[in-house]
């Protein structure tokens, strides 16, 4: 008021928040600013981002919310540390129910509550007057609009309300259903005896007449499968028996070539087949006994022998010995088809053929000259013979030679003295390409598959494996037992 005329005016004192007041009934904003005006802890979310254009009477129901909680909780329904935080808080977190803080909120005031401190503004109650309504509503006990009621539940609250009346109107309704579910049970049940007991005369008649007719169906069917498994039966015995007629007529001509065992397998095969159709004939057993009884050996030398290897995409196996001879076998009869002596008072320790079967090494020790060498010779294999030619290489050893091994592709021969080095030679340019140190007796020599690299056996328990393009020494693998022989799996992924 005005100092001058304060003096005809009653002097009454007021208290206002002046966040919340502004004459509603007016349409000129000006007199709002775009300032915070007001207690922060009162104050709705659209005032505390300065949208002052839509504060409406739903912000005052923010603000009742506030009290409203503070009296159920005692506390805050928002906090905050510092100014700017309390307002973020207030525009984005949800408060946290009254019950949480106190369980013994009723639930319907805590849901006004919350309708009030609803973030956005037309989530609220449409009026103040509508707050006032729900709250007297909750103290008459009735539903209130923040938190409608379930049909059950609006049930359950009028029997809390009225029990007695309740009671009663249900035992009449309990009553009455009761009854009539009986009555309407009972007939349903004559009505579905009648109708299931001319329903079970009828299926008895229909069966009765259905079990004649699949009888003599039956009869029928089992008559005809009778005959048709005798005929099938009949059929498998004549296609057995001639089969079997065939079979043993491959198995004795394979026998007769002493192919042994292209016959077991034959054999094996027949007996397998004849399983519950009938029994060999002697001829299965007489051949069965023969050449199963059969062991053949390769023809002997009349010295120790020493070494025997196979000779690839051929019938054959080359056999050596102690009185220098080479012997070629026939592996599928054992019979010796070649001989050739290849030096006159040599001992041979050692063989090994190419993998493309075009050449043999051969490990000698001349007694009569006390020398040791590998000698290498071209082989010939042509149809059922083989011949050696003359000689083309020879690498003398100071010692024994006992292993000899030529790489995959033939270009490379590994030659093994005892407790020397291992030496490797280009079959090409007849050269000494490297030594691999050792002092093991070398009984056995192998290249990888790759021909990279060349495992040989090293003293103490060690296997050494050596790069055959730089003579090095690329791994060594200690076993904790002196290795007597060794070999690359054909992958060339482990070494046995």
């Amino acid at each position: 008021p005005n100092h001058d005329d304060s003096s005809s005016l009653p002097f009454i004192p007021r208290v206002t928040d002046f966040g919340l007041a502004h004459d509603s009934l007016s349409h000129d904003q000006k007199s709002l600013s775009a300032r915070l005006v007001g207690t922060v802890d009162f104050m709705s979310p659209e005032q505390a981002r300065g949208e002052n254009r839509q504060v409406t009477p739903a912000s005052d129901q923010y603000s009742l919310g506030v009290i409203l909680y503070q009296l159920l909780t005692g506390k805050l329904p928002i906090e905050g540390k510092d100014f700017v935080e309390y307002l973020q808080r207030i525009c984005r977190e949800p408060p946290r129910s009254p019950r949480r803080l106190r369980s013994d909120v009723p639930r319907d005031l805590a849901a006004i509550t919350l309708t009030c401190l609803n973030k956005s503004p037309e989530r609220r109650y449409a009026s103040c007057r509508e707050l006032a309504r729900d709250l007297d509503r909750f103290l008459r006990q009735l539903p209130v609009r923040a938190r409608p009621l379930r049909f059950y539940q609006h049930a359950w609250r009028n029997i809390c309300m009225a029990p007695i009346v309740s009671s009663l109107i249900g035992l009449i309704v309990l009553g009455c259903s009761t009854s009539a579910v009986v009555f309407s049970q009972m007939a349903a049940n004559l009505k579905t005896h009648h109708r299931e007991l001319q329903q079970t005369l009828d299926e008895l008649t229909a069966s009765e007449s259905k079990a004649i007719q699949a009888r003599h169906e039956t009869e029928l069917a089992l008559q005809a499968q009778t005959l048709q498994k005798q005929q099938a039966e009949q059929h498998a015995r004549q296609a057995i028996a001639q089969s079997y007629r065939a079979d043993m007529h491959r198995a004795y001509e394979a026998w007769n070539k002493r192919q042994v065992l292209e016959t077991n397998q034959l054999l094996t095969s027949i007996s397998s087949q004849l399983v519950g159709f009938m029994e060999p004939g002697i001829d299965f057993r007489l051949l069965a006994n023969t050449s199963r009884d059969s062991t053949f050996y390769l023809a002997s030398h009349a010295a120790p022998a020493t070494d025997v290897k196979p000779i690839r995409n051929t019938p054959w196996v080359v056999s050596t010995g102690c009185d220098g001879w080479l012997h070629f076998h026939d592996a599928s009869s054992g019979q010796r088809v070649h001989s050739k002596l290849v030096t006159q008072g040599s001992e041979i320790h050692a063989v090994d053929v190419s993998h493309d079967g075009t050449q043999i090494a051969v490990g000698e020790q001349n007694t009569l000259l006390g020398v040791n060498y590998a000698s290498v010779y071209p082989l010939h294999c042509s149809g059922e013979e083989s011949w050696l030619g003359n000689c083309t290489a020879m690498y003398f050893s100071p010692t024994t030679v006992e292993s000899l091994q030529f790489s995959h592709d033939a270009r490379l021969l590994a030659v093994g003295p005892r407790y020397l080095p291992v030496m490797l030679y280009d079959c090409q340019s007849k050269e000494l390409r490297h030594k691999f140190a050792t002092e093991s007796r070398n009984r056995t020599v192998d290249f990888s598959p790759d021909d990279q690299f060349c495992l040989v056996l090293g003293n103490e328990g060690n296997l050494l494996i050596y790069d055959t393009h730089s003579g090095e020494v690329v791994r060594s693998v200690r076993i904790g037992e002196t290795p007597q022989t060794s070999h690359w799996s054909p992958a060339g992924d482990w070494l046995a």
